[in-house]
């Protein structure tokens, strides 16, 4: 059927419905025992004669109704943690009962917006990497207390995250403490803080660089200080950054952060190494804040 076809037939439906409804009796019709009723068109197009509304006044009723709503809202919340601290078969089991066992470290962390980065580590395994949880914790803390990077990463990674990208190149070996058989390990137990270290023999390159994936949490990814866990290295160690060069003129069998500190954030960057030494791990941080580092250990 046409469409003017169509519109013609609903047009004189209607017109057929308001006849018969302009026609038939107010009171109905009486079938046999059937009672017919079809609405009059006054019932249909009724006009309705509410008062005036003010609408100032309705919005303001309605704000103020919101508003002690939200205030109501806020003490039921904060009623509702109180308990749960306390007595919720759920709730974390702070030593002795105590639920202000972390205000020193929050007062820490206050600090940390304007002072020294606070580093937190967060081991795990295979149900962490990738960054996983690490990335929306890291997120969580940077919002509130400051701070922006992904925190220590290894110098070697072989399973890629949402957050840091890697390369490397050059004379570099990675060694690992955790895994099994087939991992390589080293004759020595120096693995540092990440469980993980890379021999540099001569010469090495690494590049580190935030991701775009829609994973990647916004901040982590820049970083406006780079540092670079040394140890045991041999004379004349030294590591280059963005036009910046730092030496271990000594062989030293203890530890040495070379720290690179930045102008502006940036979200990739490359080092090169030369000499010989281990390297534990490169931090990508702000200059001050927090500072999440995630190491899973499958």
């Amino acid at each position: 059927m046409k469409p003017y076809k169509i519109l013609i037939f609903i047009l004189s439906s209607f017109f057929l419905l308001a006849v018969l409804g302009f026609v038939f009796p107010s009171e109905g019709l009486k079938v046999g025992s059937v009672h017919l009723r079809f609405p009059s068109i006054n019932e249909i197009v009724a006009v309705d004669d509410e008062a005036f509304l003010d609408v100032d006044k309705n919005i303001h009723e309605m704000q103020s109704k919101s508003d002690m709503q939200d205030v109501q809202t806020t003490i039921d919340s904060l009623r509702y943690y109180k308990n749960y601290v306390r007595s919720d078969v759920t709730r974390l089991h702070f030593p002795n009962a105590n639920y202000k066992f972390f205000d020193r470290l929050f007062a820490v962390m206050e600090l940390a917006k304007k002072g020294k980065p606070v580093h937190i580590m967060h081991y795990g395994d295979s149900q962490i990497e990738m960054d996983r949880i690490s990335s929306i914790f890291r997120q969580r803390l940077q919002e509130e207390f400051g701070g922006i990077g992904a925190g220590i990463v290894p110098p070697i990674q072989t399973i890629p995250t949402f957050t840091i990208s890697q390369s490397y190149s050059g004379d570099l070996q990675r060694f690992v403490v955790y895994g099994d058989t087939s991992q390589p390990r080293a004759s020595h137990r120096r693995y540092g803080l990440l469980a993980t270290f890379a021999q540099v023999y001569s010469n090495a390159t690494i590049s580190v660089g935030a991701r775009s994936s829609r994973n990647a949490q916004e901040k982590a990814k820049s970083f406006q200080r780079l540092s670079v866990i040394i140890g045991n290295n041999q004379p004349n160690f030294t590591v280059v950054c963005r036009g910046q060069t730092k030496q271990i003129k000594q062989a030293k069998k203890g530890i040495t952060l070379l720290t690179f500190d930045f102008a502006e954030p940036v979200s990739r960057t490359t080092i090169t190494l030369n000499g010989m030494a281990e390297v534990y791990g490169i931090s990508l941080s702000g200059k001050n804040g927090i500072s999440v580092s995630n190491v899973p250990m499958r």
